[in-house]
């Protein structure tokens, strides 16, 4: 499952939204914020710093995320999470 799939998922069982960049992030569900850093805006980083910066920034997000939504979406966030680092092998 990718990242997008398990936020739209998110946004219908759960009715969250999570929104991030550089600059910040906003985790809500429906109209309340359940968490917010920073002040998101929707840019492209520019450079390095602020690509890792938005990585982080969507990390912090996720795990928020995740101590609000339902169990069945927690479980699947292993999936989630192994697809977004291609690079991750299992050490033996």
């Amino acid at each position: 499952m990718s990242l997008s799939d398990f936020l739209r998922l998110l946004g219908q069982q759960d009715n969250i939204t999570i929104h991030f960049s550089h600059l910040g992030y906003v985790v809500r569900r429906g109209d309340i914020i359940l968490d917010q850093r920073g002040n998101h805006e929707p840019v492209k980083p520019v450079t390095s710093a602020h690509k890792i910066r938005k990585t982080a920034n969507m990390y912090c997000s996720l795990s928020v995320a995740m101590m609000y939504c339902s169990d069945d979406l927690r479980s699947m966030f292993g999936d989630v999470m192994a697809t977004l680092n291609p690079l991750y092998k299992e050490r033996r």
